[in-house]
């Protein structure tokens, strides 16, 4: 084969070939520079930055960028650096042996040279088509494939504009979804949207409809359930630079034949071929590949900004039942608060988010109320929750509340003493009030005693009898102090 073409005639035979399967190849690639990089080197390319837009022009068309309102008149002064990594590569390879290498006819060559370009860009465009999928363009939004038609190109068309969409805007789909497209008969009528009827081109369709260039391709990758995917130029970006160093563990093994690089001058990819003779049989092994980094969706670091938003995405199955949320109608459990031995409470409510003229009186089913707290319950706090409220218009949340139930009060007073001077200390008592649901001093704890400076040498006049030494978990005791006089 080394004798029938040169390098330079391989690579530009799987370059076509690669371009005529890749159609879309033009609309992803960015800042294409023949400048040498190396491969797994943080190059920069060139996104434009673009305002949103309330309407697409399509008869002014590119003449100012396709925007009505959103003051673009260039958008070459709206570029944003975006950092790509030159972290990915693509092989194929082919094989002669010495006889073929010899004798091949320059159609069997070119043959085999379409293959190879053809398998590089199922290859490349495979991994360029998983970049879309729902996982790295979480802002993007979705369409379903029982939609396809000229209303949901529209649909797309509009959620593009208000994302600041280029004039440029393409779409890849499957082959079931280009015949679907190509079944409307708006899209069919070759007036839609002052563009052109869908033709046929090599190897595959292209569809010219509703601001759109749609690109069939047949084996788009099954990535979950995407089958489609709309977008403007900034949705993927692509960059290749030739590599500075063949010796950049991309090829090893084998006696170098030769190699060179070939740059497509029309999208500024690189294509490398090696070639060399496998000793002791001198059968040729020839590889050919691309070099290329990408920036899609959130993989697109600094450019995430700008790449997250700007994609559409087409799906499998049917789109998900449209849900009315209901505004949201919060019904509020007051807190209430008794001493032990009392009476639950009636408990109560306050609403909120209640739309202008609407008010309980417009709530379906009966106010419930759950609480666990009886009479004679210990003290402590208790929940009180509501229910059994209905509503066509609100979604009713409940807030529950809470029931404090505090210790009864109980008053231990101490009687009153009178003495003559000179006489015994007198016997201390005291009455205890507050007693609730029939309970009895038997229910406290600890032992009733007094404290009293009085004694039998004492002088006249009044003293203080203070009592203390009872407890109580329900009783919150309180007491009341007496006066001996002493006369």
């Amino acid at each position: 084969m080394a004798l029938t073409l040169a390098p330079q005639e391989v690579c530009v035979g799987a370059m076509e070939a690669f371009k005529e399967n890749l159609p879309f190849l033009k609309n992803i690639t960015a800042d294409l520079d023949v400048e040498s990089a190396r491969y797994q080197q943080n190059i920069i390319s060139r996104v434009p930055s673009v305002p949103p837009v309330t309407e697409y022009n399509q008869v002014k068309g590119t003449a100012n960028q396709g925007f009505e309102g959103g003051g673009v008149t260039d958008v070459k002064e709206l570029l944003n650096d975006v950092p790509v990594k030159l972290n990915k590569w693509k092989k194929v390879s082919l094989s002669f042996n010495y006889v073929d290498g010899i004798k091949a006819t320059i159609d069997l060559t070119e043959g085999m040279i379409q293959v190879a370009g053809i398998a590089l860009a199922k290859q490349v465009a495979s991994d360029l088509i998983s970049l879309v999928s729902p996982t790295n363009f979480s802002l993007s939004e979705s369409c379903y494939h029982n939609e396809v038609k000229a209303s949901t190109l529209e649909k797309i068309r509009s959620t593009l504009n208000c994302k600041g969409a280029l004039s440029r805007r393409w779409g890849i789909v499957n082959s079931e979804v280009a015949s679907s497209l190509l079944a409307d008969e708006k899209i069919a009528s070759a007036d839609y949207l002052h563009q052109y009827n869908s033709d046929i081109d090599t190897p595959y369709r292209t569809i010219k409809a509703g601001g759109f260039t749609i690109y069939e391709i047949p084996w788009l990758p099954n990535t979950g359930n995407l089958i489609g995917f709309f977008a403007d130029q900034r949705a993927l970006l692509l960059t290749s630079r030739p590599p500075q160093d063949f010796n950049s563990g991309m090829f090893k093994d084998g006696q170098y034949g030769f190699r060179d690089i070939y740059t497509d001058p029309q999208t500024g990819l690189s294509m490398l071929i090696i070639g060399y003779q496998v000793p002791p049989t001198l059968d040729w092994q020839i590889h050919l590949s691309v070099l290329y980094g990408v920036a899609g969706g959130s993989q697109g670091g600094t450019a995430g900004a700008l790449l997250d938003f700007s994609g559409v995405r087409l799906v499998d199955g049917e789109p998900t039942p449209t849900v009315t949320v209901k505004p949201t109608l919060t019904v509020i459990v007051k807190n209430k608060q008794v001493s032990y031995g009392d009476n639950a409470p009636q408990y109560e409510v306050t609403y909120s988010g209640f739309e202008e003229g609407d008010s309980a009186t417009n709530l379906g089913g009966s106010l419930l109320f759950s609480c666990s707290y009886e009479a004679g319950n210990a003290p402590g706090s208790y929940a009180i929750t509501a229910s059994g409220l209905t509503s066509s218009k609100y979604n009713i949340v409940y807030v529950a509340g809470s029931l404090t139930v505090a210790k009864a009060p109980l008053y231990v007073a101490t009687q009153d003493e009178v003495v003559t001077v000179g006489d015994p200390v007198p016997e201390y008592t005291a009455t205890i009030l507050g007693f609730v649901r029939s309970e009895t001093a038997s229910v406290l704890s600890g032992s009733l005693s007094f404290s009293c400076d009085y004694e039998t040498t004492s002088e006249a006049g009044e003293y203080a009898i203070t009592p203390s030494g009872l407890s109580s978990n329900n009783y919150e005791i309180n007491y009341i102090a007496g006066t001996l006089t002493a006369n």
